[in-house]
Order: structure tokens, then C-alpha cells, then sequence
């Protein structure tokens, strides 16, 4: 569902409706799984809807960032590091987001 919804962010309005029925945090849920294909997908998904300013913001308050740097970053899987890594250059256009994965050495995660 992750893909699928992925697929259909392209535009502005989707994002936002899917980010209003609770979407950021559904998919940082997905991301919290042990199955690499369920992260990766829910880990493009958080790729689509960061490009979303109220998205960005609802990320920042549950912490999001924590979970993209532990799951995404730091997982073995080299598509899952891409999405991540997308996902996260769109959180971080957020001040709060950007200074969160400074105090978590995200940089330092992301470089390797």
C-alpha cells in the first residue's frame, strides 16, 4: 500500500490529504518493521509526502527523524539508504528536522 500510494503523491493535494488521514506517521510505522521491502516502500512513501510543508512539520513533532536515521540511514539495504536518504533531504528544508539529525549524527550516517 506504501508503493501504491507512493506512485500516486506526485501531486500537491494528494499529499496533503494523505499526510491529513495520518500518513507520515503510518509509514514511519512501516519503517519500524523487520522487512526490508515493507521499509523501503514506506520509506519512499515518507520521499513523496516530505515534499509537503505541513508534512515536514507533522515529521518534526513525532520525531520522525529518529526513525528515518535508524531504520532508513543505518539499514543494510542500499534501496532502503536511498529512500531514506531523499526522504530526509526534503525533512531537513525544516529547521527543526535539520537540527534533529545534526544532535543525532545523522550527517555522519548519511557520509557513510
Amino acid at each position: 500500500s506504501a508503493f501504491a500510494l507512493s506512485c500516486h503523491m506526485l501531486d500537491s493535494p494528494v499529499r496533503l490529504a494523505v499526510h491529513t488521514l495520518g500518513g507520515v506517521e503510518c509509514f514511519l510505522f512501516l519503517m519500524q518493521t523487520n522487512d526490508d521491502i515493507v521499509i523501503n516502500y514506506a520509506a519512499l512513501a515518507l520521499s513523496q509526502i516530505l515534499q509537503h510543508v505541513e508534512a515536514k512539520d507533522e515529521l518534526y513533532k513525532v520525531h520522525g527523524m529518529k526513525v528515518l536515521i535508524d531504520f532508513g540511514l543505518a539499514s543494510d539495504s542500499v534501496e532502503v539508504q536511498e529512500n531514506a536518504a531523499r526522504a530526509v533531504a526534503f525533512a531537513i528544508e525544516q529547521e527543526g528536522n535539520l537540527k534533529d539529525l545534526r544532535k543525532m549524527n545523522g550527517i555522519v550516517t548519511l557520509i557513510e
